[in-house]
């Protein structure tokens, strides 16, 4: 008797999620759980990132200082093209970028 256990469904709180679908933990810099395209922010010089979607006033970190993000724009996708298509495609194209880097 050979037993092959399957996982068909599961589910996890946003830590644990991160676990099982490989992405990054709730407060990563892309810490969406859907794979979106809002970037975090995080306060000066500490290592967590939230889901700010407005730039506050005289804010100047490093790499986080991009414009403000409108609700919208999370949630665009291409002409002709579902917003789950564009997440994927989005995936699969960074998946090759790091796929073809060299180290």
């Amino acid at each position: 008797f050979v037993t092959r256990p399957v996982i068909i469904f599961a589910t996890a709180d946003s830590p644990a999620m991160a676990y099982l679908n490989g992405l990054v933990g709730h407060h990563g810099a892309q810490g969406c759980q859907l794979y979106c395209a809002l970037r975090g922010r995080r306060k000066p010089h500490g290592p967590h990132y939230y889901p700010a979607m407005l730039k506050p006033l005289n804010y100047y970190e490093r790499g986080c200082d991009h414009a403000d993000v409108a609700f919208a724009d999370v949630l665009s996708s291409p002409p002709k093209s579902s917003w789950s298509e564009a997440v994927e495609h989005r995936y699969r194209n960074n998946l090759r970028y790091v796929l073809q880097s060299p180290n």
